[in-house]
């Protein structure tokens, strides 16, 4: 998410240098036809787009509007059941549990698919509850499974069919009832010799329990839940790490639009660091329904390049009628989709205002809760394209200078030359952040409406006639403002 917030400076002056602009400026830049809000609209409807493409590489497009998933690259169980929606206009997947206790649902296992290994990973999807839902039960101590990825440390074309648990990193696209969770297991990076040991401080160990905690264990949800747990089964253990949101949005027997987006962690060479990030949003939602920034999903080199839409009930279905859900539209993309828009604040000039000193400077402020797309940038003013020094400014200047850091930047534009007097000038921001959310604002102000209201002689030389009569003036000096990098410019008439 950006924010953007414009101010502006002005240096007032003084002498004879704004009567002899009213006069002069018919040869000055400025004096063009004013920029209307029309014309701006025009102009940048005619130029090259200034807002990058979201930065997402498509790797999964899966309608489910036919079975034959074999000939898309799904491999392992592709008889998955399919049914028909009418609310969807197409076939839907469906994964229904008809038996008490059953965990697998009755179209069988997972189907899977190899893709191209990504650090970033967004999985877009619509999914529908029956209206009896409940998963594993309203107060179960596990989650359901939807979809699950894998990672290059267990998937490879040598490996096609690894166990989706106790393996080196499973996560999971899940639910709790109607809550949206994300979770993990290592279990096979445990240290049987240091069980309840603290190895966050190495890189040996796992991330999703049993070998201490990140200090970011999870999230209860909606529903109390232990967020990281370690336990034992037949000599062995296992382990595992949710992140749920604290409401539980998704509601019954509605479709609703599902966005996951993860990041995995960097590892440095001799620490782990804990910069993972997860966001999910549902239906039009702009604000996540559950994020984190500091999320460690592994202490090596991986990237995950399995999916699998493997609806599975941890602790089988606890109701004697059977419970339904239904997926569609499976969309998974190299990039980390944040939904959230960019934000700008106008503060001064304020759009509307009148009477601003003719010598402003523009300054607008950046501050980025993600990362900012630098050479998307752009400021329109007048229907000139300016863009930030040392960036490529296709049909502009890149003349915005800017202070402070990625984070937190100060941009100024210096114009040229002062505006004239009584002045619409029409000003737009543009940017985007690197998952491609655009800003887009547009705002105006109107320059003061005249010179100095009094001359050295005492005359008013707001009016044509006085600026006029002192233009005119044989010899007279006068100083002609004009911005330059190193100062004032000034001449003799």
């Amino acid at each position: 998410m950006l924010h953007i917030i414009l101010v502006a400076s002005a240096l007032v002056s003084c002498g004879m240098a704004h009567a002899a602009l009213d006069v002069l400026s018919s040869s000055a830049p400025h004096l063009e036809e004013p920029v209307t809000t029309h014309r701006l609209r025009a102009w940048r409807q005619r130029a090259a787009p200034l807002v990058a493409a979201p930065r997402l590489t498509e790797l999964v497009r899966e309608s489910f509007d036919d079975t034959d998933f074999a000939s898309r690259g799904w491999y392992d169980n592709t008889s998955v059941e399919t049914v028909y929606d009418a609310e969807r206009g197409d076939s839907v997947f469906q994964a229904s549990w008809t038996e008490h206790l059953q965990c697998v649902p009755r179209g069988g296992g997972g189907m899977r698919l190899q893709i191209a290994g990504a650090k970033q990973l967004s999985v877009d999807f619509y999914l529908k509850y029956s209206a009896n839902w409940v998963g594993d039960g309203p107060q179960a101590r596990v989650s359901h499974h939807i979809i699950e990825l894998l990672t290059d440390q267990d998937s490879s074309s040598l490996d096609r069919y690894h166990n989706l648990a106790n393996n080196h990193l499973t996560t999971y696209i899940e639910g709790r009832t109607n809550d949206v969770v994300v979770g993990i297991q290592d279990a096979s990076d445990i240290d049987e010799g240091n069980i309840d040991v603290d190895l966050t401080r190495t890189l040996n160990g796992a991330c999703a329990g049993c070998n201490g905690d990140y200090g970011n264990p999870g999230d209860n949800g909606s529903v109390p839940y232990p967020p990281q747990v370690c336990f034992e089964a037949d000599g062995v253990h296992l382990n595992g790490r949710l992140w749920a949101s604290s409401t539980a949005p998704v509601t019954n027997g509605v479709w609703h639009h599902m966005r996951y987006s993860i990041a995995m962690n960097t590892v440095s060479a001799d620490r782990v660091n804990e910069d993972g990030r997860l966001a999910v949003y549902v239906d039009d939602m702009t604000v996540p329904v559950l994020s984190h920034n500091n999320v460690v999903f592994t202490k090596v080199d991986t990237a995950w390049s399995q999916v699998i839409v493997g609806p599975y009930l941890s602790n089988g279905n606890p109701l004697s009628a059977a419970q339904t859900l239904w997926i569609d539209d499976l969309v998974v993309a190299a990039g980390f989709a944040d939904a959230s828009p960019g934000k700008v604040s106008l503060l001064q000039p304020v759009d509307g205002a009148t009477d601003v000193p003719i010598d402003t400077n523009i300054r607008f402020r950046v501050v980025a809760e993600g990362l900012v797309d630098l050479a998307t940038l752009a400021l329109l003013e007048d229907g000139r394209k300016h863009c930030l020094a040392g960036q490529l400014c296709s049909g502009g200047t890149a003349d915005l200078v800017s202070t402070g850091t990625a984070a937190d930047m100060t941009i100024t534009y210096d114009p040229v030359v002062s505006y004239p007097y009584d002045h619409l000038v029409a000003l737009a921001v543009d940017a985007s952040d690197e998952e491609g959310n655009a800003l887009d604002e547009s705002y105006s102000f109107t320059t003061s409406a005249g010179g100095l209201r009094y001359g050295p002689s005492g005359c008013s030389c707001g009016s044509a006639e006085g600026n006029a009569a002192t233009a005119l003036l044989p010899g007279l000096l006068f100083g002609l403002r004009r911005r330059r990098r190193g100062g004032w410019m000034r001449g003799v008439a």
